[in-house]
């Protein structure tokens, strides 16, 4: 059966061959034949996309370039996104993944350029094939969703979206789901006649079939798969198809047949030099030799699938390869070498959000220490093993029941639609049996229809002018309420400003009237510009707390998160304080951990690190200390501000963050009692928490907690 089917492929794709030759001859004829550059461009996207679907990877890369070079010049991006997409996906079957992916992701952006949703939709498509190659799923997924959502129904592609969509809800164990786009896509290609699409389709069924362990329907299905792909000379789908029929044969033990099938997916794999086909066919007789014992023919074929997943920059291959490499070491009992190779699948895995991997590496950590007497290592990765094994048929369990749930409610939706279309039949024979009398009472009904119509509208609208009033009345006392509050705040400025700036700005005005009057001497002059910088500071600081307040009233604040060094910052805000540290002869530590960082608005941290370390200044004596440390705790990172100066009684404490707390500070400095309002609001806008520890007499801490990066 299997040289029947084979020699049919052979045949088929040397006659296509020949009329493949007359078709592109055809479209080499449209080239030379076109007149201008638009209708050059076209002829060469159609050679394109024909030499790709023959399989004729590098002719598809070089008449790709000669349209987008063209497309370039006439400056319209519609016509680059075509041959882009095609372009890259020859280059992911050469091998050369990079040039894929950046051949994709150009095409996406042009399309984005242009009002031309088939475009859009077929780069969309492009680059989710790659992802779905790349076994990046989720990701996917949601590339496959914006091509549905570009392209328009009816279209080709959006049946090819449908088809490979399919695939990726599969491997997310969602059966049900991605059997019904498959269905979609299996559908429209039959509508319409295109055979090459309907073998791929039923491949993928076949393979939904084999992975419900459904091996009849699977086979049957693929078969089906290789005779369409035979006729119309798909020799990659006939790889394809051959490669899961012998995996179907294989898991029902019919290890002739699989042998065969296996081997001719490979052959013809290395027949068109596809080489994420050949890595896939060298894994599959790998796993073939090694389920029937024979590691010796496995080793050849894992060593390809390592070189190629190498090339192709598939990871998912790497660990497929080191995880049989470490089997087959384990069946040839070389222990040392089967755990090396395990570790590197181990380390592998760890890439991957996919813990239906851990389960290999589980069992062979396992099966290899047991044999190495190490009974405690091999007891611990029988329970993960068995632990994660179970969670996974819990949760394959549970995706089942949820789509047999979605599904059986969409039927009983059916069945109760059904059985309203056979009881309103019902009532209409019933009613026309007893049309007369109804006619009689029309007259009747009709009048009290009206008063009741006239009554309800006049009920409904004095209900609707109560509820308009009362609403009217509700926005009146929240506008009545935000005027009263935009009082306050008018109010709080004017005091500050009439009050705690007018203070620091007479004594900014004196000092300037001295040290003009030419009466000082040297040092005087000195002390006093000191005392200068210092005031201009402390008002500087206290006419920005006053912005951000009043900001944070009117508009809320405006917070942009990013990652920041800590030290680094501490070490900033502290140069700015110079002059008031050196003043009160104020020793500072910054104890920060350089590694520490934390996801903060820039703005906002300088804003409370000012306010911490003033306020720290504030009440610290003569001679005392202040000192910064941080430590990371849950998620978090803990940065303290922690003084040994006056403290405060626990009374205190509660009335902190109020607008109105304000004491004297050690040398009777004055605040406006914004500085720890604006902190803690600004802590909160970045995700943190600000609390207090003090004790009167003993000093104060102030513990500022933030966000972590994800990364730490």
């Amino acid at each position: 059966m299997i040289k029947r089917i084979f020699a049919l492929s052979v045949l088929c794709v040397l006659m296509l061959s020949v009329f493949g030759q007359e078709g592109v001859d055809s479209l080499y004829q449209k080239l030379e034949n076109s007149k201008t550059d638009s209708g050059k461009v076209k002829a060469l996207s159609e050679i394109t996309i024909y030499l790709y679907r023959h399989n004729q990877f590098q002719k598809t890369i070089n008449y790709a370039d000669s349209a987008i070079e063209i497309g370039n010049k006439l400056g319209n991006t519609k016509y680059t996104v075509i041959p882009l997409s095609f372009k890259s996906s020859a280059y992911y079957d050469l091998g050369q993944r990079e040039k894929a992916v950046k051949a994709a992701r150009q095409a996406m952006s042009v399309a984005e350029e242009c009002d031309c949703p088939d475009e859009k939709g077929r780069s969309f498509i492009t680059y989710a094939d790659i992802l779905n190659k790349d076994t990046r799923f989720d990701s996917s997924i949601i590339y496959y969703e914006k091509a549905l959502e570009a392209l328009e129904e009816g279209s080709t592609d959006k049946a090819h979206a449908y088809n490979n969509i399919s695939i990726a809800y599969s491997e997310k164990g969602f059966y049900y789901k991605s059997l019904d786009y498959l269905l979609k896509a299996l559908e429209f290609y039959r509508e319409n006649d295109m055979e090459y699409a309907e073998a791929t389709a039923l491949n993928n069924l076949g393979e939904k079939y084999r992975q419900n362990d459904d091996h009849a329907n699977a086979i049957k299905y693929l078969k089906m798969s290789i005779d369409i792909s035979s006729k119309v000379g798909d020799t990659v789908q006939i790889g394809r198809a051959m490669g899961n029929l012998g995996l179907a044969y294989n898991e029902i033990l019919k290890t002739d047949s699989a042998k065969k099938y296996l081997i001719k997916a490979l052959d013809i794999n290395n027949s068109v030099n596809r080489m994420y086909g050949k890595t896939v066919a060298h894994s599959n007789l790998a796993s073939f030799y090694s389920d029937i014992d024979q590691p010796d023919k496995a080793f050849q074929h894992l060593e390809k699938v390592l070189e190629y997943s190498q090339k192709l920059g598939i990871k998912r291959g790497l660990y497929y390869g080191n995880l049989g490499l470490g089997r087959a070491f384990y069946m040839k009992e070389q222990y040392d070498s089967a755990l090396k190779h395990i570790k590197e699948a181990h380390m592998l895995v760890k890439d991957f959000d996919d813990e239906r991997l851990k389960v290999g590496v589980y069992e062979g950590y396992h099966d290899v220490y047991k044999e190495l007497g190490l009974y405690d290592s091999s007891l611990f990765y029988y329970e993960k093993f068995v632990a994660i094994d179970d969670s996974l048929e819990d949760a394959i369990r549970k995706s089942r029941i949820d789509e047999l749930s979605l599904k059986f409610e969409a039927e009983q939706k059916e069945k109760e639609n059904a059985v309203l279309k056979t009881e309103n039949l019902k009532a209409q024979k019933e009613s026309d049996k007893k049309t007369m009398i109804i006619w009689v009472s029309v007259a009747i009904v009709f009048i009290l229809t009206i008063l009741v119509i006239l009554q309800y509208r006049f009920n409904k609208s004095k209900s609707e002018l109560n509820e308009r009033l009362l609403n009217t009345n509700k926005k009146i006392a929240q506008k009545n309420e935000e005027l009263k509050k935009l009082n306050e705040v008018k109010n709080r400025m004017l005091s500050i400003v009439g009050h705690d700036v007018k203070g620091p700005l007479g004594s900014i005005s004196s000092l300037l009237k001295l040290i003009n009057s030419g009466e000082l001497t040297t040092d005087q002059e000195k002390e006093f510009l000191q005392d200068l910088e210092s005031e201009t500071s402390k008002t500087s600081m206290l006419l920005e707390n006053l912005l951000h307040w009043t900001k944070s009233q009117f508009d809320g604040l405006e917070v942009h998160l990013d990652e920041r060094e800590l030290k680094v910052a501490v070490d900033h805000i502290v140069s700015l304080y110079e002059n008031p540290i050196r003043k009160k002869k104020i020793i500072v530590e910054n104890a920060v951990d350089a590694k520490d960082t934390a996801i903060v608005d820039k703005q906002l941290l300088d804003l409370i690190l000012r306010n911490l370390i003033s306020n720290a200044i504030k009440y610290v004596y003569e001679g005392g200390k202040i000192r910064f440390e941080s430590h990371r705790k849950e998620g978090m990172v803990q940065l303290k501000v922690i003084d040994n100066g006056m403290g405060m009684a626990r009374e205190k404490i509660d009335t902190l963050f109020a607008k109105s707390s304000s004491t004297l500070g050690a040398n009777d400095e004055k605040g406006t009692g914004l500085g720890l309002v604006l902190t803690k609001d600004a802590v909160e806008e970045c995700g943190g928490s600000l609390k207090v520890e003090s004790e009167k007499g003993k000093g104060s801490t102030f513990i500022l907690e933030l966000p972590l990066p994800s990364n730490h």
